[in-house]
């Protein structure tokens, strides 16, 4: 459940809304000037979103890592650069040129 407070009203009962939101799960919307700004939820939730969030981002970056290294291989084909003779200062001194 989902509640909708100012962050006066907030700021007058954290104590007890904190454990409202520990203990049963809700979710409180913090507003200023008629503006959500903040959300207070359990812990729990946040851990979740947060590994979420993290894998998410590893998802993203492996994908783009894979696409990075077959554009670089593309590349180093199209210049007659055989990659597998090169060492790894070599291969990274290319990149930094590209």
């Amino acid at each position: 459940m989902t509640q909708i407070m100012s962050v006066t009203d907030v700021r007058k009962n954290l104590s007890q809304l904190v454990r409202q939101v520990a203990n049963g799960g809700k979710q409180i919307v913090i507003v200023t000037d008629s503006a959500p700004k903040a959300v207070l939820f359990p812990y729990e939730d946040f851990q979740r979103l947060e590994e979420a969030r993290v894998k998410a981002w590893q998802t993203d970056f492996d994908v783009l890592l894979k696409a990075g290294k077959e554009a670089g291989k593309a590349w180093a084909k199209k210049e007659r650069i055989n990659l597998d003779k090169l060492s790894e200062e070599e291969k990274y001194d290319l990149t930094a040129k590209m």
